[in-house]
C-alpha cells in the first residue's frame, strides 16, 4: 500500500480469485480510497511512511501478558510475537533442532516443514509438497497360494483388481518423538544450570 488502498472483510476476501498463495485477484465492488496520513488508523498503522503509533486515532486497550503471544501473518510461515519475559524457542526440522532466545517483540520465520515450539505454543509452518504420483507403486510378486481359500469366481476378481493407487505411509509418531527429545534436552540443561 503506498496511495490508494480498500478494506474488504474475510468473507469478500474468500470470494475473490487466487491465482497464487500471496495473490488474490478480486471484483471492483469496494470503494478504492487515497490514503491520507492519520485519516484511518489500520491504514495509518500498515503504511511504511509510519514510525509510531497514531495515538487518538487508534482504540487502544490494554492487555495484562503472562506468556509469549503470538499472531500468525496469513499465508507466511511467519508469526509475529510479543515476549513479556525471555522465553526459549525451539525449531525442530527432520533431524536438525536449533533455539533462540525470544526478547521483547519481533518476528519469526519457520521454514517449511518445521515446526517449533515455545514454553506454552507449538507453531507449524505451512508445507507445500510436490510429489509425481503418475507412476504406479511397484509391488513385489510374493508367491501366495490362494487356491485353497478362494472359488473361481473370487480368483477371476482377484485377478482383475486394479493396485495402481499410490501407497500411503503414516508415520507421524517421528515428528512427536523429535519434540519429545528436544523437550528432555532442554530439561537436562535446566538441571544442569542448577
Amino acid at each position: 500500500m503506498r496511495q490508494h488502498y480498500g478494506k474488504m472483510n474475510h468473507p469478500e476476501l474468500q470470494a475473490c480469485l487466487k491465482p497464487t498463495e500471496l495473490i488474490y485477484v478480486c471484483k471492483e465492488t469496494l470503494p478504492i480510497i487515497t490514503y491520507t496520513p492519520n485519516e484511518d488508523c489500520e491504514a495509518t498503522l500498515i503504511h511504511p511512511s509510519t514510525t509510531s503509533f497514531p495515538k487518538g486515532l487508534c482504540e487502544q486497550r490494554i492487555l495484562s501478558l503472562d506468556q509469549t503471544y503470538w499472531i500468525p501473518l496469513h499465508m507466511s510461515n511467519e508469526w509475529l510475537y510479543i515476549s513479556p519475559k525471555d522465553d526459549i524457542f525451539t525449531v525442530l526440522c527432520g533431524n536438525d533442532k536449533s533455539q533462540m532466545k525470544l526478547q521483547g517483540r519481533g518476528k519469526l520465520h519457520l521454514p517449511p516443514r518445521c515446526k517449533g515450539y515455545s514454553t506454552h505454543s507449538t507453531l507449524y509452518a505451512i508445507s507445500t509438497i510436490v510429489s509425481n504420483n503418475s507412476k504406479d507403486d511397484v509391488l513385489p510378486l510374493a508367491p501366495v497360494d490362494l487356491d485353497c481359500c478362494l472359488s473361481e469366481q473370487e480368483r477371476e476378481q482377484l485377478s482383475e483388481m486394479s493396485l495402481n493407487r499410490p501407497l500411503t505411509y503414516i508415520l507421524s509418531s517421528v515428528e512427536d518423538l523429535n519434540i519429545a527429545s528436544a523437550k528432555i534436552d532442554v530439561i537436562q540443561d535446566m538441571n544442569q544450570e542448577e
